[in-house]
């Protein structure tokens, strides 16, 4: 789903693009590096529930070293269902991915891999070239972070990680999975599953410190993960990352 008519003709041009440069055989994981996806979405768009179903099959595929992290946007809650999920501040952060991949616009659903690579979120084949070819280029390094839970309905991030003068670091909790009957707007009477749902997301710039995280009402900490990751601020290139369970 696109904003505006414009970007139409500029999506479709893309898209051949990347159909032409990616050859029909997927490419396999052969480094030891790492993928962070970042998947722009939206129950309130009707081209996005295929992408939400393609996040737990890359995980499959490549496990532990693809972290996936489903930013629900709030623009389409226009369309006669909102999102719960949504946030005004995830909506912002993709249209700063625009900006750097310099898009006349954003749209839904939206897959961005380690900073670096925009792509449509269901596009798998394209994902699985990218994912395969950043596998073998970047070096994750260890990071110092520990999960704690705070009662039954918060939890901290304690970290100490290594933070250039060009780097912030963003800590997300993530709900595993959830699922969605949705009862208005493009996606009426469909059922929609998401994954690793971003629920709580914080930047800092210090290498030093505690975030603490207060769980939504309809949240458990057993169905929650933190994913903490590095990232430079001018081009927005992820450089490492780590994924915690919470003690």
């Amino acid at each position: 789903m696109k904003t505006t008519n414009l970007l139409i003709i500029n999506y479709l041009s893309f898209t051949l693009l990347s159909l032409s440069s990616c050859s029909a055989q997927t490419t396999k994981a052969t480094g030891s590096g790492f993928a962070v996806v970042e998947l722009f979405t939206s129950e309130g768009c009707s081209s996005c529930p295929k992408a939400d179903a393609l996040m737990p099959v890359l995980k499959n595929e490549f496990k532990s070293q693809v972290y996936v992290l489903s930013f629900h946007v709030d623009y389409w809650n226009r369309l006669g269902w909102k999102d719960q999920f949504s946030s005004s501040a995830y909506s912002n952060r993709q249209y700063k991915y625009a900006a750097v991949f310099r898009l006349q616009s954003v749209y839904t659903p939206q897959a961005v891999v380690n900073g670096s690579h925009q792509i449509t979120g269901s596009d798998k084949a394209g994902l699985q070239h990218i994912i395969g070819s950043e596998l073998g280029v970047t070096s994750p390094q260890k990071l110092q972070v520990v999960a704690r839970a705070v009662g039954t309905s918060g939890c901290s991030v304690t970290y100490n990680v290594p933070l250039k003068d060009n780097e912030e670091l963003n800590i997300a909790l993530v709900q595993l999975q959830a699922t969605t009957q949705v009862e208005a707007g493009e996606n009426e009477g469909r059922t929609i599953k998401h994954e690793n749902v971003v629920r709580r997301f914080e930047t800092v710039e210090n290498s030093k410190g505690i975030v603490n995280f207060n769980l939504p009402d309809d949240l458990r900490l057993s169905q929650c993960h933190v994913i903490v990751y590095i990232q430079q601020k001018d081009n927005m290139k992820i450089t490492s990352v780590t994924e915690l369970n919470i003690d």
